[in-house]
């Protein structure tokens, strides 16, 4: 998912497309906020990709805001730098 600096993988490349796109958009005089949550579901159980050691997560769902991973961590977009690949 990652890839290799030469070959990046589909993380690092979704997240420069939505930078690229915030770019061509005119988006440098705005504001914004990114935060990347990477997870895994498979036989039922939740993986955190971007915390391997955290166990135990589980879907809650809010009245409003809708379905969550409960402790799933979130990176902000000032920590995304090390899955954006420079254009």
């Amino acid at each position: 998912m990652m890839g290799t600096e030469s070959q990046p993988g589909i993380i690092p490349q979704a997240v420069d497309q939505i930078f690229h796109h915030i770019r061509s958009q005119g988006g440098e005089d705005g504001e914004y906020l990114l935060r990347l949550s990477y997870l895994e579901i498979y036989n039922e159980a939740i993986r955190d990709l971007l915390n391997p050691d955290q166990t135990g997560l589980k879907v809650l769902e809010h009245p409003k805001r809708g379905a969550y991973v409960y402790v799933l961590l979130s990176l902000s977009d000032s920590q995304t730098e090390d899955y954006v690949v420079p254009r």
